[in-house]
């Protein structure tokens, strides 16, 4: 519990009984062991507020990313990352965020899409404000795939920056999964028999082949992956 006095601490006493740092979070902990901040995920750098106790993050939902979370005070910075936001399937995901805060919140959501462990540039996907429930939509590239860091920040008085530490807010991690990029754009098109398969997709990087029998065919038309071995069949019937 954060409510010692500071001045009351001698220099000699810089540790608690477990080694940690005897001064966190701003206040000294009345007891023999200081309770330690959660560590942001490895290889991202940390941010949190710093005045915790006034401003914090309730709810963070993406609707077709499978994640639906309620918290608390966190005291600044939550490490989330065990619970995952994945589509396969999707680029675009609906979010809904709601805070505990006075007035007006301001929220903003960083995604490291190249998995750098660090935001840069263009990795700022998502930035409102309102009083109430927040919602909106999070772009994220098809091209993005495996496990990404999803930083959701909430301030009052201004926006912060995804290391940025807002003075009245929290900052929560969640995992961002991607675990193939094989959804494209491209149409099968069936016309009298023939298929023809119009592409709009970047194919450049991508081993996968589509293979059809026959072609041109009658009322049966025999699709397989490379890679898979079910064989689709596909009826046609007019």
């Amino acid at each position: 519990m954060n409510a010692g006095d500071n001045d009351l601490i001698a220099d000699s006493i810089a540790y608690d009984l477990d080694g940690n740092t005897r001064i966190v979070s701003h206040e000294v902990d009345i007891g023999a062991y200081e309770v330690q901040d959660p560590l942001p995920p490895a290889g991202i750098c940390c941010a949190e507020g710093l005045d915790d106790g006034v401003a914090w993050i309730t709810m963070v939902k993406v609707k077709n990313g499978g994640l639906n979370h309620n918290s608390g005070d966190d005291g600044g910075y939550a490490n989330y990352t065990n619970l995952i936001i994945q589509n396969n399937n999707a680029s675009r995901f609906k979010v809904v965020l709601k805070g505990e805060a006075p007035g007006k919140k301001y929220w903003r959501i960083y995604v490291d899409k190249n998995g750098n462990g660090v935001f840069e540039s263009g990795e700022k996907v998502f930035q409102k404000s309102g009083s109430g429930t927040v919602k909106g939509a999070v772009d994220i590239p098809r091209s993005v795939v495996g496990d990404r860091i999803f930083r959701v920040v909430m301030s009052t008085g201004l926006y912060s920056g995804a290391f940025a530490d807002p003075t009245n807010g929290e900052v929560e991690d969640y995992t961002f999964r991607r675990t193939n990029n094989r959804a494209s754009n491209d149409e099968l098109v069936i016309e009298s028999g023939n298929l023809n398969i119009e592409k709009s997709g970047d194919y450049s990087s991508s081993k996968e082949r589509l293979n059809v029998f026959p072609n041109p065919f009658t009322n049966l038309l025999e699709i397989t992956i490379s890679g898979e071995e079910q064989v689709h069949l596909l009826g046609v019937y007019s």
